[in-house]
């Protein structure tokens, strides 16, 4: 009977398994669907993934992977939260009622504002040297292009980040671990990414201040939808906007050409703004705004669908 006792605390919690397991399990699940859903495509497609720039991946690898990602990572949430966790998904925070056409339109604005005011920085001190403009046509072009690849990269991961990993570890050990465990698998999933290593510990300053940002925001508004728009804006902003590199991608066309010859420690280098001082000055006036929105009432009234524990 003790074994048997021992054995519920460690693997229960509410009489359902324990968030950190389903945690656990909700990664396995999606990396594996994912992997299966990205060989589908390819072979659909017939697009390789094994040749190429790591770099400058070609616009049609990076939208059929996303793609995989995404689908994986919110089919797999959504089923686990319904089935396993057996709590609403709706506490996921996407759901579309009540203010979340405003909230979405609110984390457009703050993240394009956010990647201009890093533009700004660098033209201020002198970081940065616009070389070219892109005609109007050529412009709305790109943006369009570039809508979908990175709407699905926002909610694959403010999804599976800030959503169920996000909310299964609020219920296991509250809503400050839940804030650091995720900001670090955050971090972590992006230091494969390319020129990550080349100033590592600015790197990760970067990211782990971003998703941080982001764990405020979800608690500020209540649901994804500020936080999706930020990350969307955020990357078409910073990539085929202003031409910066997008967390180590760069980009052939953009609206803005640029050339960046200040310090890598503020500018970021070859991986992006996340990688330097600019997106932290950036992240901190962006974070300043959104408290104060917050204290002012802004989010007062919006819909809240989360769960007992997270209220």
């Amino acid at each position: 009977m003790r074994l048997d006792s021992f054995a519920r605390r460690v693997f229960l919690k509410d009489g359902r398994l324990r968030p950190v397991l389903r945690s656990v399990i909700y990664i396995i699940a999606t990396l594996f669907c994912a992997g299966l859903l990205l060989a589908m495509l390819a072979g659909l497609t017939g697009i390789g993934f094994t040749s190429g720039s790591a770099s400058q991946p070609s616009y049609l690898r990076l939208l059929v992977s996303e793609l995989a990602l995404c689908a994986a990572a919110v089919g797999v949430a959504v089923v686990l939260r319904r089935y396993l966790d057996r709590r609403s998904v709706a506490s996921l925070g996407l759901l579309a009622r009540g203010s979340w056409l405003r909230l979405l339109i609110l984390g457009i604005v703050l993240g394009a504002g956010m990647q201009c005011f890093v533009f700004a920085l660098n033209e201020v001190f002198g970081y940065s040297h616009v070389t070219a403009v892109a005609g109007f046509r050529s412009d709305f072009s790109e943006l369009v292009k570039y809508v979908p690849l990175f709407a699905l990269v926002a909610i694959a991961e403010e999804f599976s980040m800030r959503g169920y990993l996000f909310q299964n570890l609020w219920e296991e050990w509250g809503p400050v671990a839940a804030v650091v465990l995720t900001s670090a698998l955050f971090a972590f999933a992006h230091l494969g990414n390319p020129n990550s290593h080349s100033q590592v510990a600015l790197t990760i300053a970067g990211l782990l201040a971003y998703a941080a940002w982001a764990c405020l925001c979800i608690l500020w508004t209540k649901s994804l939808w500020c936080v999706v728009g930020v990350h969307f804006a955020w990357n078409l902003f910073e990539g085929p906007v202003l031409g910066f590199p997008v967390s180590g991608l760069g980009f052939d066309t953009t609206a803005i050409r640029q050339t960046i010859a200040g310090p890598a420690w503020f500018t970021g280098g070859t991986f992006g703004p996340e990688s330097g001082a600019c997106a932290l000055v950036a992240l901190g006036a962006g974070l300043a705004l959104l408290y104060l929105l917050h204290r002012g009432g802004a989010f007062a009234g919006a819909y809240d669908a989360r769960e007992d524990y997270a209220r």
